[in-house]
């Protein structure tokens, strides 16, 4: 299945009378979703390009291939995980870029759990205790 994305964020910022550049891609090739403020990014492994809708619609287009949302803001192609991390960065195959999941903002823990256990053979619960020093790691790697 095709999917239509736009290479181009700020579609507002288009002259009067242009029309949205839309390309159509390969649903197998998007790793992962992510929501960043008002920004839907479809990160393939060619790329990154935009969604003109919101996450939540991209989530029920997305389901019945194999998408799952992880947190409040992304929406990954369980197909391509290659692993997910002790600080519950999830890396892809063929792919540099990692998606992080927010340990603040999960949608299902069962769910996580489950996944985690399932793609790297690890308790989600040892995780869980590790909350906090993940969270204060980021925010040194942030700044």
């Amino acid at each position: 299945m095709k999917f239509p994305l736009t290479p181009r964020y700020n579609t507002r910022t288009r002259k009067k009378g242009e029309e949205i550049e839309i390309i159509e891609v390969d649903i197998r090739e998007i790793r992962y979703v992510t929501r960043e403020g008002k920004k839907l990014i479809f990160h393939l492994i060619t790329g990154e390009y935009y969604g003109i809708f919101t996450l939540e619609t991209a989530q029920k287009w997305l389901e019945k291939y194999g998408f799952r949302r992880l947190d409040n803001s992304n929406l990954v192609n369980i197909e391509t995980i290659e692993h997910i991390d002790e600080d519950l960065n999830v890396h892809f195959k063929n792919m540099e870029s990692t998606a992080a999941i927010s340990v603040d903002y999960l949608v299902n823990y069962e769910e996580l759990d489950h996944l985690v256990n399932e793609i790297n053979s690890k308790f989600f619960l040892e995780i869980l205790k590790n909350r906090d020093r993940i969270k204060k790691k980021r925010k040194r790697l942030s700044h």
